[in-house]
Order: structure tokens, then C-alpha cells, then sequence
């Protein structure tokens, strides 16, 4: 009859739901951009000054650049002798992650990977890339295990890959299949939407079945052998 003031409704379920999901969504956004991008967005958009998300994440973005500013950098391969070994690897910087390629040039899978790592390490500057010949950093090391990585970290083995060309892709291997293994050992930081020695295990096969329609009385056996291997070292250390 008009004798009450009209009742005020509180935000639905719907409402609600609706506001979290699109604070999700913006917080998501603003932890995959960099502090240069963000500072960028602000220019663009001054109300985002007041938005105490944005002003969070452009400042963890701040501290996560001065921590890194500090951190020992690195970007190459460094070969090393045994004499170097406690200076180098033992006595490495504090919470470095140093990655040790054991290699022979007369073993192709390790000309390949030396190749590659020289590529990769200016792509990960926080982690120090070393090569040492196999027997002269361990004594009656064997080929059979050659290529070969060992992680160290504060003087301690973190983690190793050994042999490390079935893992990678053997003669075949890339920087991407690399990359991946060492993305999946927590070496170096970055993100794959798949893993890459999928396509190349793929690949490897079709170019075997090629292969075995010109030899087909010799090919049947040493196929199945050949794939039965290949799935089993590929993937050995996937996970």
C-alpha cells in the first residue's frame, strides 16, 4: 500500500557466480603478462590503475624482475676438463641447475646434441651448460651411454639422463624434443602443448614403412624389434 519502502534484492546466484568467474578470467589474463605489457595496458586503459588486481600482478611482476636481475646468467656451452669439474660444477653458483653433457666426438647422437645445446643454452641464460669427454670426466665411462646428462645443483646430482639419445629422439632429435625432456625434468621453464617426439616417433615409423615396401622379405622383423625399442627408450623418461 506503500507504507514500505521497496525491498533491495541482493546479486543472484547467477550474479555471483558470473562476477567470480570474470575476476578468474582477469586474474588469469594478467598472470600470463609481463611487466612490460602491463605497464603498456595501463598507459591504454588509466582506470586499470585502480584496479587492485592489475596493481597486484604488475607488482609481482616487479619483484619477479628484480630477482631475476640478480640472479648469475650464463648462455653458453662451457667445455670443461676434469681439473675444472669441482670450480665449475661443485662450486657452481648457489640454486643453479648445471646441466653436464657427456660426450665423444666419434659418437654422432653427441655431435648432434652438442650442436643443439649450443643453440638452446643463450635460450635459457639461468642455467649453466657444460660438455666434458665421457672417460675423462668418469673413468671407463662407456659408449654405450654416451650421450649422456647429468643435473647438479648446489654441488649435489640433481637428476640424470643416461643414455640420453633414445630419450630425445636419437639421430633424429631437435631442440624442440630436447627442450621438451628438460622442460619435463624441470630444468629449464617453458611450456608444450604436446610432446614434440610424438610426431617424430610418427614420422620415424612411416619412413620405416616406406623403407620396408622395397625390402619386404627382410624388413618385417627388424620393423617390430626397431618399434618395440623405440617406444620403450623414447618414452622411458617422459614423465
Amino acid at each position: 500500500m506503500g507504507n514500505w519502502k521497496p525491498r533491495e534484492f541482493g546479486p543472484t546466484n547467477e550474479e555471483i557466480f558470473e562476477s567470480n568467474l570474470e575476476y578468474a578470467e582477469q586474474q588469469n589474463d594478467f598472470e600470463r603478462k609481463k611487466l612490460e605489457t602491463l605497464n603498456q595496458m595501463a598507459e591504454d586503459d588509466p582506470d586499470l590503475e585502480e584496479d587492485d588486481v592489475f596493481e597486484e600482478y604488475r607488482k609481482k611482476r616487479l619483484e619477479e624482475l628484480k630477482v631475476q636481475s640478480s640472479r648469475p646468467r650464463f648462455g653458453s656451452l662451457l667445455e670443461i676438463g676434469r681439473p675444472d669439474f669441482e670450480v665449475q660444477v661443485t662450486r657452481a653458483p648457489k640454486d643453479v641447475i648445471v646441466l653436464i653433457h657427456l660426450y665423444q666426438d666419434h659418437i654422432p647422437e653427441s655431435v648432434i646434441l652438442n650442436r643443439l645445446l649450443t643453440e638452446i643454452a643463450p635460450r635459457h641464460p639461468y642455467v649453466k651448460f657444460i660438455k666434458i669427454v665421457a672417460n675423462k670426466c668418469i673413468e671407463n665411462y662407456l659408449d654405450i651411454d654416451v650421450p649422456g646428462l647429468l643435473f647438479y645443483k648446489n654441488g649435489d646430482l640433481l637428476d640424470k639422463i643416461i643414455p640420453a639419445a633414445p630419450v630425445f629422439g636419437g639421430k633424429h632429435m631437435t631442440k624442440d624434443t630436447v627442450e621438451f625432456v628438460l622442460a619435463m625434468k624441470l630444468i629449464i621453464d617453458m611450456e608444450f602443448d604436446e610432446d614434440p617426439r610424438i610426431k617424430l616417433k610418427q614420422f620415424n615409423m612411416s619412413t620405416k614403412k616406406k623403407a620396408g615396401k622395397k625390402n619386404e622379405d627382410e624388413s618385417d622383423s627388424d620393423e617390430n624389434e626397431d618399434r618395440e625399442y623405440t617406444n620403450t627408450q623414447m618414452f622411458r623418461y617422459k614423465h
